[in-house]
């Protein structure tokens, strides 16, 4: 195959030099070719940057040289993922032939937060797959990575776990800062180490539903004692990230935080805005310019009157840069009805992982887009885009979704699941990719274990046959294996009437294991065994 040549702007920035880096790798490892540098004059692709653009913009010419231009060196990896999508093979040939593009995503927080904890993917898998896999969400039009550093699993940040875990997310950190993402670290004020006194302990929430998540390692903020555990080891934290830099810093009010004591509830009304307005403070002194975003995750539930809460504080004083909204379920009402409080941008949350399975992606792929169709339909009008929760590479065509939609409101949906599965497969027949779709609705359709359907084997012909048209490469690729492993899990279950037992079932399961490098993941991340026989 013939290389691509690439022209540079004249000495170009380390983020570029990176940027390139990441395209001379996909090149490699998609189509076996290599990327050269050249001049202008000789060059198939040529980037340059003119900040007239804008910065959130990137348009893509094509010709006999094919011209991407960015607004800001932040945009390479979108406008290369975009350049990249278009490329085409004839003969001996790459050449891009999407035609022209010009860009302006219309939500300006396109974020994922990769749940660095419980010994998943991000936190067990080698970091350099973890650092590739950045880049590649960087390329579908990430620009904000979200990671925390897990407090419940260690002793301290000067014990052996707690400092092996900030080593990692600073180093994801540094690295999708070099790319041109924007790092946001996310935080429960009053979560604490598992060494906290018992003493400063919270009282747990109201939960009359059972969708706030308590797991006992929370500490009291009205309690002195628990107030200064809680500043202190929020200025410790703060700390660890001044050499790399932190853009944002998102507050969190269930699932590991929360408090029910006389002092702090309804703790959304109460404890968590006085708690988190007095951490922000301290964020912003350490790091000037820092964005903060309030998560409002399951206020309300059950009702407590904290989205009234939150909007008369923000009518007195808007002391935070963006509001977080999203549930289990539908999204919030209050938002929707009155908008968000004092007009703050409003962001969501898609939960794409753990929704209806368990163990969460031991069944492979997990793709969903009709119900996350209908959740982006409802609130699509009044957000400025998101940061989605994710416990692993299984849900990566649900990434996919969301990225469309982060760029483009309105984009159709099977037209963002074809370009995402021309790309990861290859093949560019139409009637080939609405087949891969079409299996991927039956998954959809087959999502609860317990109600699988004839049609499990349908969507493994369907893939199967458009296997066949594949490259060999293309087959191994983890992406398809995902979709193929799911396929054959679904269709062993339906075949055994639900129960897991066989070889195929067996090979897969490990396959899944093997792939999230999950021999220490927690029972909720590590793909189930066969059944006893």
């Amino acid at each position: 195959m013939n290389p691509i040549r690439i022209a540079l702007p004249e000495r170009p920035s380390s983020r570029i030099e990176r940027n390139v880096a990441i395209v001379r790798r996909m090149l490699s490892e998609r189509f076996g070719v290599n990327l050269e540098s050249a001049s202008a004059d000789a060059a198939d692709v040529k980037l340059d940057v003119d900040p007239a653009l804008g910065f959130d913009r990137f348009t893509i010419a094509s010709g006999d040289t094919t011209t991407i231009t960015v607004g800001d060196e932040r945009q390479c990896a979108a406008a290369f993922g975009n350049w990249l999508r278009g490329l085409r093979q004839s003969g001996t040939t790459l050449r891009y032939a999407a035609g022209d593009v010009d860009v302006t995503p219309e939500c300006s927080i396109r974020g994922a937060y990769l749940a660095n904890h419980f010994y998943n993917f991000y936190e067990a898998a080698p970091i350099d797959d973890v650092i590739q896999y950045i880049e590649e969400l960087a390329l579908l039009g990430y620009n904000t990575l979200g990671l925390i550093i897990p407090m419940f699993q260690v002793a301290s940040f000067e014990d052996e776990a707690g400092r092996r875990a900030f080593e990692r997310t600073n180093r994801l950190f540094r690295e999708a800062r070099a790319i041109g993402l924007s790092a946001c670290l996310l935080h429960n004020p009053n979560g604490a180490f598992y060494t906290a006194p018992k003493e400063i302990q919270a009282v747990p929430p109201r939960d009359d539903f059972g969708r706030r998540g308590w797991h006992g390692l929370q500490v009291c903020p009205s309690k002195p004692a628990g107030h200064e555990y809680l500043i202190e080891k929020c200025t410790q934290l703060l700390d660890l990230f001044r050499e790399t830099g932190l853009d944002s810093f998102m507050f969190w009010p269930y699932d590991e935080g929360g408090c029910g004591c006389d002092e702090c509830a309804p703790w959304g009304a109460r404890g968590y805005l006085k708690l988190a307005r007095e951490v922000s403070e301290i964020a912003r002194a350490t790091y000037p310019g820092i964005k903060i975003i309030l998560s409002t995750w399951m206020y309300d539930t059950p009702y407590d009157g904290e989205w009234e809460a939150l909007s008369a504080e923000m009518k007195r004083d808007p002391w935070i840069d963006a509001i977080l909204a999203d549930a289990h379920e539908d999204f919030p009402s209050y938002p929707l009805e009155h908008g968000s409080p004092a007009g703050i941008s409003l962001i969501n949350f898609p939960e794409i992982s753990m929704w209806g399975q368990g163990p969460w992606g031991g069944f492979g792929a997990n793709p969903l887009p009709g119900r996350f169709e209908r959740l982006w339909g409802q609130a699509r009008h009044i957000l400025d885009g998101g940061i989605l929760y994710s416990e692993g590479i299984f849900e990566d065509v649900n990434k996919a979704l969301y990225a469309g939609w982060y760029r483009d409101r309105d984009r159709n949906t099977d037209a963002i699941l074809r370009e995402y599965l021309a790309w990861e497969t290859g093949v560019h027949d139409e009637s080939a990719l609405d087949a891969i779709v079409e299996a991927i609705r039956i998954m959809e359709r087959n999502h609860k274990r317990d109600e699988i359907g004839e049609s499990a084997e349908e969507a493994y012909r369907l893939l199967h046959d458009v296997e066949a048209l594949m490259s060999p490469n293309a087959t191994r690729r983890w992406r398809w294996r995902l979709l193929m492993l799911r396929a054959t899990i679904d269709q062993e279950l339906y075949r055994h009437g639900g129960k897991r037992k066989g070889e195929v079932l067996r090979a897969a399961f490990a396959e899944l294991h093997a792939m999230y490098h999950a021999d220490n993941a927690t029972g909720a991340v590590r793909p189930p065994t066969v059944d006893e026989e």
